[in-house]
């Protein structure tokens, strides 16, 4: 009777503790790699094209996003939190996903003037018809492939998401330097999308059929419904911003204010992310249990303070060296919104946390009523703020936003997992003076040499990589913050 017990704990790859951080780890390695080919490509591709070049693919991903979240399902999500047998849905979320990115496309194609026109960018109408089929191919790939995260099989995930973005990265950057315009960007993405649909089907075994069950698609839908709210409302918030700089500011500063975006918030809310992705179908086996899920909470949430912090003061610190050297001076624009957004990305990234554990206990309205705040606060100020300073002003509106907003996350967080407010607060004051510190640090060494080569930003980098990590390992001998131990007791998990 124990041992069968001990084996249903279990199950046949380890104890769920065991499985997830094996799976975090996974994830990571597979985010690290796949990530990492694409913020190269940035890099390469923004030496190449010009910044209006950006501003028309932005407009592409924008009308795909908007597309997306306004028809998005949840059934994806509906089938990892349910803990009894899914094989059931299975083929009937297939069928209502093909039919929805066929559907999609047809929209595409016929608003596609519009957009153009909204943007007063007619070269966007050809690039939107081609960049579209991103949506039929994502519709069409393998629904088994959710097994994945449901059972944290990160392994096969990594393979899936590899075969995506390495031939993407290989194309997009071959064709940057015999196309030289934004048609490279295009073709790749829709090629990596293209053979992302292909590889999922001889990587997991199933192999769905149309089939249209109202039952099970109502159930899915039931659940599914508030992530879809919930995505409506993060799409504004991540991407309301980019709409208002198009529109308002023009393609160019658009193709800025995204490049911006993108560098400041990659390293921290890509770390973040990969770990949330695999908490939740975690957290969801352990649902039932409170007690549970404030551990595996406070340790989550410790892990994100710990990495994401000084990543993003570091970008606060290299962002002039860093813009000029690698991307070139035609990016200078780029600087001090890059440096405003990394905060909001260390702020997104550690209210990320919270979110996984509101799905998993049957909760994602909260998610959803925290956004709408913040999405209220990003109405009210991003026009008076970007008549101000521009993309500067629209970037510090989206981290006053953040800011207020998040204040709510912390009460419904530490209501739920009934966590002390003051444990919390360590876990963000700590790192705080430490990152702080770290960039006084990288100031001081500027004052002393001032020059824009690629051995100064070397330099920087692992002078603040080294202060950091000796401030952190003296916090754990003398405060009960205690990071490297915390470190190691996660990883003799694994």
């Amino acid at each position: 009777m124990i041992k069968e017990k001990l084996k249903s704990l279990r199950g046949s790859g380890g104890s769920i503790p065991q499985k997830t951080v094996r799976s975090g780890i996974w994830s990571l390695i597979s985010r690290i790699s796949t990530r990492g080919l694409s913020f190269l490509q940035i890099i390469i591709i923004a030496r190449i094209l010009v910044p209006k070049d950006f501003g028309l693919l932005g407009i592409s991903l924008l009308t795909i996003e908007i597309l997306k979240v306004f028809t998005k399902t949840g059934f994806q999500e509906s089938i990892i939190q349910k803990k009894e047998d899914v094989k059931e849905h299975l083929n009937s979320a297939w069928t209502v996903l093909v039919l929805r990115g066929f559907a999609l496309y047809l929209v595409l194609f016929a608003v596609a003037p519009l957009i153009a026109a909204f943007f007063n960018e007619p070269r966007a109408v050809d690039i939107l018809r081609v960049f579209g089929l991103v949506l039929i191919f994502r519709g069409m790939r393998n629904i088994g492939v959710v097994f994945f995260r449901k059972e944290l099989q990160f392994k096969k995930k990594f393979v899936l998401d590899l075969s995506k973005v390495l031939p993407a990265f290989v194309i997009t950057v071959s064709l940057a330097y015999l196309l030289q315009n934004v048609w490279a960007l295009v073709y790749g993405t829709v090629s990596g999308a293209l053979i992302s649909m292909v590889m999922s089907y001889f990587i997991h075994p199933h192999q769905p059929s149309l089939e249209f069950k109202i039952d099970k698609i109502s159930e899915m839908f039931t659940f599914g419904k508030w992530i879809m709210a919930s995505s409506i409302i993060t799409f504004f918030l991540t991407q309301g911003d980019d709409i208002f700089v198009g529109r308002i500011l023009g393609v160019t500063a658009l193709g800025f204010y995204q490049l911006a975006y993108r560098i400041s918030n990659a390293p921290a809310t890509e770390i973040s992310h990969t770990i949330t992705r695999v908490l939740f179908p975690a957290y969801s086996k352990i649902q039932d249990n409170i007690k549970k899920l404030k551990v595996a909470f406070k340790k989550v949430f410790f892990v994100i303070s710990f990495i994401t912090f000084p990543i993003s003061f570091g970008i606060i610190a290299i962002a002039p060296e860093f813009t000029i050297v690698i991307l070139g001076e035609k990016w200078e624009a780029i600087i001090l919104p890059m440096q405003i957004l990394s905060i909001w990305g260390l702020i997104r990234a550690l209210a990320s946390t919270a979110g996984p554990v509101f799905k998993a206990i049957g909760k994602p309205h909260i998610s959803t009523r925290i956004h709408i705040v913040e999405l209220i606060f990003i109405v009210i100020l991003i026009y008076p703020f970007s008549l101000w300073r521009g993309i500067v002003g629209i970037s510090t509106a989206l981290v006053i936003s953040i800011s207020l907003a998040n204040l709510i996350t912390a009460y419904y967080i530490t209501t739920e997992t009934k966590l002390k407010k003051k444990k919390l607060f360590k876990y963000i004051m700590i790192p705080i003076l430490i990152s702080g510190t770290m960039v006084a640090g990288i100031w001081i060494s500027k004052i002393f040499i001032q020059r824009y080569d690629i051995f100064f930003l070397l330099y920087e980098i692992i002078i603040g990589a080294m202060i950091y990590l000796g401030l952190a390992f003296l916090a754990d001998k003398k405060t009960s913050w205690k990071p490297i131990n915390n470190i190691k007791e996660i990883w003799a998990q694994f």
